[in-house]
């Protein structure tokens, strides 16, 4: 009698990767520890640089703004009537989400810094955590095919996660305030990314795949109005659907069509700032060179040849940061045959080919070759719109690689995980490396974010290294002056003028130091030699009523009245040109005129008491005679 077989138990699948786990928390709660150990001691730490450009001294950053889509063409106009930098629109319209969070930091807290840099650090810890949210649920699918092991479904999210939240290239991200633009984009990308790929999940019925979609659609529609280089996401998501989720193009594109339809809105929204800039002329070449420099525009064959460098200091900046530098001096570039160029292309092409390699040779068999390609394309794709597309005013600024730097992490976690492979008899020796790894980004994210605790500490640093920018040592001779260290802020300034003569705003502030010393004569004599130089800024209204507040202060009052007229002519709600003008009519004894100036600039100034007084005691003094 033959014997029955016995039935072989059916193993049940592997449990899909959840939060619902007790070992899986372990991971966010570290990234969150790590974040606000690294971050958290930052939050008092003041406003620098465009902080006061973008939100302290921003005319548009006020409630009416947000009004914008009603008033169009006279909001995009507002700045160039005020004799001011277009971007302060432009920007506001391209990123009002951005704006909006802002608003409401300072509807809760006025300007005090801790409660905007803390959004900002929250804002980077929910990104971290969201990259190794994306990452487990694509590393499941790679487990459930076979093609990655347990192990390594559960290290390659972390290990990405981890260095993400640790690099210090991620400070001018975080606690740079204004660069919440760069981060608050990221979180959108990443919860739409999330949101996405719940939805591709196994099993699913129709309403909650309708559901994660429309709202990875939302999600999306939010970053692109966060900043332009979420105009890039949508498309990251289907190379990630295609190349890690084995999904069919024609599949990827067909279910991701609700992302894809927002791609329009932030090209749109720069087509329409042009044209209004422009006179009405809808000219594709302007919009793409909406923020070109104005002062030095760089044609777009130099700006992408110049970018090939610029992305291999960004690889470098992600492997060995050391020189990190808010303002870096930086060669434009014209020809693709100067060495720096080629090298940095044929660097940019190799790494290229070589994840293409691996893919083609080990993609059936390891799911890391699917990953690094995909996470090479991310980096490339996701910096390509700062660097090559759109001609931006700095060469170079290490917020731009914020986002785009997931995908380098990502490659470098699949590396350390081939390592942690060979390790796997010695456990300890690559946990060593691990922590020692975490340890020294962490230190020197701690030591880069030092030289953020200040406006001085922060452009010191920045002239030790670039001493050859002449913005660098006005912005450092503006921090000086803030501590009341006149006499060094004014060698800063004098610096900056030597290195660039034209330098408005460094004359500017050069006068104005040394108006504060004492010095009127000088103060003179600077801005007519910046009229050797550039005529226009010399003649605009705040040179003009600094050269009569230097004529004031060596008694030539006649000179003085003479030029601040003119400036009223061209300006005539300037507060501080009345008042001045009015405390000259009165020592030259024209009260009733005196009157009239003081008045207007009481009525513009109305917290200054000392103007008050002046007014109230002219008044007594006109009624009694």
């Amino acid at each position: 009698m033959a014997k029955k077989a016995r039935k072989r138990p059916v193993k049940a699948p592997p449990a899909p990767l959840s939060l619902a786990t007790p070992r899986a928390w372990k991971v966010p709660a570290a990234i969150v520890l790590l974040c606000a150990v690294l971050y958290g001691w930052t939050l008092p730490f003041p406003m620098v640089f465009d902080d006061d450009t973008y939100l302290l001294n921003n005319p548009f950053f006020r409630a009416d703004s947000f009004g914008y889509p009603f008033r169009f063409q006279e909001f995009v106009s507002a700045p160039q009537k005020m004799g001011l930098d277009p971007d302060l629109a432009v920007n506001f319209v391209t990123r009002p989400v951005s704006y909006a969070t802002f608003y409401l930091n300072h509807a809760l807290g006025v300007w005090n810094p801790s409660g905007f840099r803390l959004v900002n650090v929250l804002v980077h810890s929910a990104n971290s955590l969201l990259l190794w949210a994306v990452l487990r649920l694509l590393m499941s699918r790679l487990m459930k095919a076979g093609k990655l092991t347990e192990a390594s479904t559960a290290f390659i999210p972390a290990a990405a996660a981890l260095l993400f939240a640790a690099h210090p290239l991620a400070v001018e991200s975080v606690t740079y305030i204004v660069q919440r633009f760069t981060s608050l984009a990221a979180f959108w990308s990443l919860l739409a990314a999330w949101l996405y790929f719940r939805s591709t999940e196994e099993g699913l019925e129709k309403a909650p795949v309708i559901r994660f979609r429309v709202s990875a659609a939302v999600v999306m529609l939010l970053g692109m109005l966060t900043k332009e280089c979420a105009v890039v996401t949508p498309l990251l998501i289907v190379l990630l659907d295609v190349l890690v989720g084995q999904a069919e193009w024609k599949t990827s594109f067909r279910r991701a069509w609700p992302l894809l339809v927002t791609l329009p809105v932030i090209p749109l929204l720069v087509l329409m700032s042009s044209a209004v800039l422009n006179g009405g002329s809808l000219d594709l070449s302007a919009g793409l060179n909406i923020v070109n420099s104005r002062d030095e525009p760089v044609t777009h064959l130099q700006y992408l040849l110049t970018q090939f460098t610029v992305i291999a200091h960004y690889l470098r900046l992600m492997l060995w940061p050391s020189g990190q530098n808010i303002d870096p001096a930086w060669d434009t570039h014209s020809t693709l045959l100067s060495w720096p160029v080629a090298g940095s292309l044929f660097l940019h092409l190799a790494l290229i080919l070589l994840a293409m390699l691996a893919f083609r040779r080990w993609r059936q068999m390891d799911g890391r070759a699917r990953l690094g390609l995909a996470a090479v394309l991310w980096f490339y794709l996701g910096i390509c719109i700062s660097s090559g597309l759109v001609p931006l005013p700095d060469m170079v600024a290490e917020h731009r690689s914020y986002l785009p730097s997931a995908g380098i992490f990502i490659m470098l976690a699949c590396l350390f995980d081939l390592l942690r492979a060979k390790l796997a008899e010695r456990p300890q020796v690559f946990q060593v490396i691990a922590a020692g790894l975490v340890l020294a980004l962490g230190t020197t994210t701690v030591l880069r974010n030092m030289v953020w605790s200040s406006a001085e500490t922060l452009w010191a640093d920045a002239s030790s290294k670039s001493p050859g920018k002449y913005r660098v040592w006005s912005n450092l001779g503006v921090a000086l002056t803030g501590q009341g260290r006149e006499k060094e802020a004014a060698k800063c300034f004098r610096k900056s003028v030597e290195i660039e003569p034209a330098f408005s705003n460094g004359v500017l502030n050069l006068a104005n130091s040394l108006l504060r010393l004492g010095r009127p004569q000088e103060a003179i004599s600077e801005i007519d030699r910046l009229n050797e130089h550039s005529p226009v800024s010399a003649a605009a209204p705040a040179m003009l009523y600094t050269k009569a507040l230097g004529f004031f202060k060596t008694g030539k009052t006649s000179e003085a009245a003479e030029i601040l007229a003119e400036v009223l002519q061209r300006d005539p709600a300037n507060a501080f040109t009345h008042r001045l003008l009015g405390i000259i009519r009165a020592e030259q004894g024209r009260l009733r005129e005196s009157l009239t100036h003081l008045r207007e600039a009481s009525r513009q100034m109305p917290g200054d008491a000392d103007l008050r007084e002046k007014v109230s005691k002219l008044e007594q003094h006109l009624a009694s005679s």
